[in-house]
C-alpha cells in the first residue's frame, strides 16, 4: 500500500503515461477508440438514413456538417443520428474503406405474398430486409428471349426502368406418390410466401410485377431503398 503522498503521484503519473503509451500504439496500429455523443441544437439529420456503412453520407447537427470519411484504409468514420444527438463509430470494412464508405455491395431480400388473382397472380408487400453478404447468386436476371412466369421491375421515382428480374410462382406445388414408376400431381395454392433478391439500388422507388412479357403490371408496390439500412455484418 503506498502511504507517501510523493508515492501515490509517482503511481498515478506511472498510470497516465501507460494509458498514453498504450492509446498512441494503438493509433499507429490503426485501430480506432472512443465514440462520441455530440449536443445538439436544432435536431440531427443524416443523408444516408444511419449506419449505412457501405452508403457515404453526411449528418448536420447543430448547424455543423459532419461527413463520413476513412479512417484509415481498413476502418470507416461513420456518423449518424441517435435519439436527436450526432454519434459516431469507427468500423472496421471486410474489403476496405473508400471515399467514406465501405467497399462492398448490399443486396435487398423482399418477401411478398402471391395470391390466386383469376387466371393469374397478385401481389403484396410483406417486408425487405437487407444483407452485407454476397447475396448474388441469388439475384436472377429476366431475359425476355427465356421468360420466367413472372418479371420484377424496379423503376425510380420518374417510373423509369431499373432492372428485370425473374421470379417464379410458389403457388403451384408438384406432389409425388411412392408408386413405381412415381405419378406426378400438379397442386394450384390460393397463395404462398415468396422471397426476392434485388441489388441494393439507392434510386429504386418502385417495384412492378408482370405476368411474363406483359408490359401491364399485375401489381404495383411503393418500395423506397434509399432509406434502407445496410451495415457490416448485416
Amino acid at each position: 500500500m503506498l502511504k507517501d503522498p510523493f508515492d501515490v503521484a509517482r503511481a498515478v503519473i506511472v498510470v497516465v503515461f501507460l494509458a498514453f503509451a498504450v492509446f498512441n500504439l494503438l493509433s499507429k496500429l490503426g485501430v480506432p477508440m472512443g465514440f462520441q455523443l455530440a449536443q445538439v441544437s436544432g435536431g440531427c439529420t443524416d443523408s444516408d438514413y444511419g449506419r449505412n456503412h457501405f452508403t457515404y453520407g453526411t449528418v448536420t447537427s447543430g448547424g455543423i456538417a459532419y461527413n463520413d470519411s476513412c479512417y484509415t484504409s481498413a476502418y470507416l468514420y461513420e456518423n449518424y443520428c441517435s435519439s436527436g444527438y450526432r454519434k459516431y463509430e469507427y468500423v472496421q470494412c471486410p474489403k476496405g474503406c473508400s471515399s467514406g464508405a465501405c467497399v462492398g455491395s448490399c443486396y435487398v431480400g423482399v418477401t411478398l405474398t402471391e395470391s390466386k388473382n383469376g387466371d393469374s397472380s397478385s401481389f403484396t408487400y410483406q417486408s425487405a430486409i437487407t444483407t452485407s453478404e454476397d447475396a448474388s447468386p441469388l439475384v436472377n436476371q429476366f431475359y425476355a428471349e427465356e421468360p420466367s412466369p413472372f418479371r420484377a421491375e424496379t423503376l425510380n421515382g420518374s417510373k423509369v426502368s431499373l432492372g428485370k428480374y425473374e421470379l417464379w410462382s410458389g403457388r403451384f406445388i408438384i406432389a409425388e406418390t411412392f408408386s413405381n414408376p412415381p405419378q406426378g400431381e400438379l397442386i394450384e395454392l390460393a397463395s404462398s410466401v415468396i422471397d426476392l433478391f434485388l441489388p441494393l439500388d439507392r434510386n429504386v422507388r418502385y417495384l412492378n410485377l408482370y405476368q411474363g412479357i406483359s408490359t401491364s403490371p399485375l401489381s404495383s408496390i411503393y418500395l423506397d431503398e434509399s432509406k434502407l439500412v445496410c451495415s457490416v455484418g448485416s
